[in-house]
C-alpha cells in the first residue's frame, strides 16, 4: 500500500519516486493500493481531480474513524479474497 499525503503539493513526485524504487527492485508485481491520506485538507474540486486521476485509490482522512474503519474492511476483504479453506489431518 502506498500512503501519500494528498494535501502535499509535491505528492505526485513523491509517488513517482516510490514507484521507481519499487520497479528497480522488482517489486512492482506485488499487489498494492494507493491510499491518498489527509483528504480532509483537500478541496472538493481537488478531490474530484484525484478521483479521476487515480480511480482505484482510497481517499481518506486518518483523523476520521469512519475512514479508518472502511480502510480496515478493505484490507480484510483483500486478504479474504485469496484465502483458501482447507483441513489438516494427521498422517
Amino acid at each position: 500500500m502506498f500512503v501519500v499525503d494528498a494535501s502535499d503539493p509535491t505528492y505526485e513526485s513523491q509517488l513517482e519516486v516510490s514507484c521507481n524504487v519499487l520497479r528497480e527492485i522488482g517489486a512492482e508485481v506485488v499487489p498494492s493500493r494507493l491510499l491518498l491520506n489527509k483528504i480532509d485538507r483537500v478541496s472538493e474540486t481537488d478531490r474530484a481531480t484525484l478521483r479521476a486521476k487515480y480511480p482505484d485509490a482510497i481517499l481518506l482522512s486518518a483523523k476520521s474513524p469512519e475512514d479508518v474503519a472502511a480502510l480496515r474492511e478493505t484490507i480484510i476483504a483483500f486478504f479474504e479474497a485469496t484465502m483458501v479453506e482447507d483441513q489438516l489431518a494427521k498422517p
